[in-house]
């Protein structure tokens, strides 16, 4: 229909109220309500249903066809006004509307909330193929932790780093513990990192970040898994560790080195001797170190799902120093330091995986690159 605005009241000729029933007008992130609309007095053959954010002005579609009925797998967060428009085909209408107030996962909340990232239109990377509205960061942040939720894998991570906001006082903070401390696993940023919209970027100098979590102390026996999203990855110009920490005198290592030749690559799992000698095509993206919870085998796996490496190497010890971020801590000290230029979108640290688990994390890091437009 077409509307004129009458001292600020849209008038829309030929629109006859109709009966809209949401299930649930309070439902948390991720449930489904049903929005059922009954008109009394048309027969409608089609309806269209939407809802409306009025303090960020943000329309989002839901479905339009010819059922009355509607179910939506809430993804947002806040109070929406949800919307629907019946029509019949020869020029009737009915319309109504009604709020929904949608409450976020506490833990993503507690994380979002700690880093200071508003529930608003704030905008982050104006002007950018990065912008994004603080809203958003609630919505994407949210759908990952009620993804990895739903994937059981959110008990079993220890640390992971969300480089999104473009500051150093967001990417320390872990997001399975969000303080600012070093027994929640804070990474403390060290050297002259940039962080930005792509997020965390190495000099290949001396940039590292110490993330303060012992593998010797937290995990297991055949266990533990380290997955990495880079946007810019190591060329193999140089000796350059994404991630590690050496024990020598335990002989204990927990590290990956995606490229240090132009065909070599090194990565272990609670295993003295890393596994090396693997040629790697593509290094971006999503890949995942683990040794695998099911078969105890170490494992290495890109960014399409592809096993690039399973090795039978028996486990030694995990390494009884901290884990060290762009570069190896080897014996306590920072070294081997990751190729300048290397970007990294995101870092985190889990229980072993099996292939079924590892796929689940990757699809939902894979979901969140995309909403960001850093996916690659």
């Amino acid at each position: 229909p077409v509307g004129t605005i009458t001292g600020g009241v849209v008038e829309i000729p030929n629109v006859i109220e109709v009966t809209m029933v949401i299930s649930d007008t309070t439902p948390d992130f991720g449930d489904t309500i049903t929005i059922t609309a009954t008109p009394t007095n048309i027969v409608p053959t089609s309806y269209l249903f939407f809802a409306w954010r009025s303090d960020t002005d943000e329309f989002k579609f839901l479905q339009e066809s010819a059922s009355n009925v509607c179910n939506w797998t809430t993804d947002v967060v806040n109070t929406w006004s949800v919307h629907v428009i019946a029509d019949d085909g020869v020029g009737q209408f009915s319309a109504a509307c009604q709020a929904v107030t949608i409450a976020p996962d506490t833990d993503a909340e507690a994380w979002l909330d700690f880093v200071s990232i508003p529930d608003d239109g704030t905008i982050y990377f104006s002007g950018t193929s990065q912008e994004v509205t603080g809203a958003q960061y609630w919505y994407y942040v949210n759908a990952l932790v009620f993804g990895l939720k739903a994937d059981g894998l959110w008990s079993s991570g220890y640390y992971a780093y969300l480089y999104i906001g473009g500051s150093s006082a967001i990417h320390k903070i872990n997001l399975f513990n969000p303080l600012d401390t070093d027994g929640a696993f804070r990474a403390d940023f060290n050297g002259g990192w940039t962080h930005d919209e792509f997020g965390i970027t190495t000099n290949g100098t001396n940039t590292y970040a110490d993330t303060h979590f012992n593998p010797n102390t937290h995990l297991s026996v055949n266990d533990g898994a380290f997955v990495v999203y880079t946007r810019v990855s190591q060329t193999g110009s140089v000796t350059g560790y994404d991630w590690g920490a050496l024990d020598t005198a335990g002989s204990g290592v927990d590290s990956f080195a995606s490229k240090i030749t132009s065909d070599r690559s090194f990565f272990g799992m609670g295993a003295i001797t890393q596994v090396n000698g693997i040629a790697v095509s593509d290094l971006t993206g999503c890949h995942i170190i683990t040794r695998d919870n099911d078969s105890a085998n170490q494992k290495w796996i890109g960014n399409d799902g592809t096993v690039l490496a399973n090795s039978p190497t028996a486990f030694s010890a995990h390494a009884d120093y901290s884990e060290y971020l762009g570069a190896r801590n080897s014996n306590g000290t920072a070294s081997l330091y990751a190729e300048s230029g290397t970007n990294y979108s995101l870092m985190g640290r889990f229980d072993g995986l099996s292939d079924a688990q590892a796929t689940s994390l990757r699809g939902r890091i894979d979901t969140l690159m995309g909403q960001l437009n850093l996916n690659v």
